[in-house]
């Protein structure tokens, strides 16, 4: 699928810091997030638990697709890097430059 070529693309590694502005349904966030991983966790001493100083947020302007589709679909990677906002995303907060390793992983502003 089309949709996954951007995190491949970008490879954000544990420590990034990722915004996606249209992130429902969230196959690129979670594609992202599995990206994260520190792949050594799985073999190491921490036995499998994700290693990640970095954060994923995942933000959509329609809170129905938010609340039923992209929730429920990140939910299962119960991922302490990522945080799912709501929101236009023409208007999304400022973020703090430093550290900020990529910029949308897509926009759709209508």
């Amino acid at each position: 699928e089309v949709s996954m070529l951007p995190p491949l693309l970008l490879g954000p590694k544990p420590h990034s810091v990722v915004l996606d502005m249209c992130a429902a349904p969230g196959s690129k966030t979670s594609q992202t997030l599995e990206l994260m991983t520190d792949k050594e966790d799985f073999t190491g001493p921490s036995q499998g638990r994700r290693s990640l100083s970095g954060v994923v947020v995942a933000n959509d302007a329609d809170a129905r697709r938010a609340n039923n589709i992209l929730v429920p679909r990140l939910r299962p990677s119960n991922s302490p890097a990522l945080v799912v906002t709501v929101g236009n995303g023409a208007k999304f907060p400022l973020l703090a430059a430093p550290g900020l390793d990529a910029l949308p992983l897509h926009t759709n502003y209508q």
